[in-house]
């Protein structure tokens, strides 16, 4: 799955060959497959639906007469969200947002003074995710942050920026916000066709005087 996430299709060839199973899903219910057509990588996509159809027919006669249980999917009146913040597009340049002015004031200290999080919350989403440190260190690709709507075209993700000061014990200090109206979040490729790909960039407002924080922007994929 990683060589999908990151479109290496010469490792992927090699697996192939070795004789790797693309078929096992992760925890998220997701394939090979399913990773490479999310980052964009259609190439790898079409190579592992064609050599899964291989497989399906090299199968002995005497397997597809085994019986299959009698039931049907379920399926529940819910739309899925995933949001991961920062794009998973590795080859997509961002501008990284400058925080130095706001670090610290003694940068020789290995323990910054000042450091932010954000926290997502939905509106017409169900779904809550802890307040996340920034910068973000680890690969948060595979783990994506998930909500849950009934009604997708009214649902809103909304992002709030929080200080934290080390020296004083008071809680962080809300600085900022984001909204996502995900009814405007689209990219269209044609008549009922989207991308695969969703990155997008958010304005953060001041918390204080409602202006635009600029420089500041927070890019997530969908």
């Amino acid at each position: 799955m990683i060589a999908c996430i990151y479109g290496h299709s010469d490792i992927v060839d090699i697996l192939l060959a070795s004789g790797a199973d693309p078929k096992p899903i992760d925890p998220f219910s997701l394939s090979a497959q399913d990773y490479a057509a999310y980052s964009g990588f259609l190439s790898i996509a079409g190579k592992l639906r064609l050599f899964e159809r291989g497989l399906h027919s090299r199968t002995p006669n005497h397997g597809r007469r085994i019986a299959k249980p009698l039931w049907r999917p379920k399926t529940i009146p819910l739309s899925k969200i995933f949001v991961n913040l920062g794009t998973l597009n590795t080859k997509k340049r961002v501008d990284t947002v400058d925080l130095g002015p706001y670090l610290q004031r003694y940068p020789t200290n290995p323990y910054p003074e000042t450091s932010f999080s954000v926290s997502i919350s939905g509106i017409g989403a169900a779904g809550f995710i802890e307040p996340i440190r920034l910068p973000i260190l680890d690969d948060r690709g595979s783990f994506p942050s998930l909500f849950l709507a009934e009604e997708l075209e009214n649902a809103k993700l909304v992002f709030n920026i929080s200080r934290f000061t080390v020296t004083m014990l008071e809680p962080g200090k809300h600085i900022g916000t984001a909204i996502a109206l995900l009814s405007s979040l689209k990219q269209g490729l044609g008549a009922d066709r989207e991308s695969s790909i969703r990155d997008y960039t958010i304005p953060i407002y001041g918390n204080e005087t409602m202006c635009f924080m600029a420089p500041s922007a927070l890019a997530l994929s969908l």
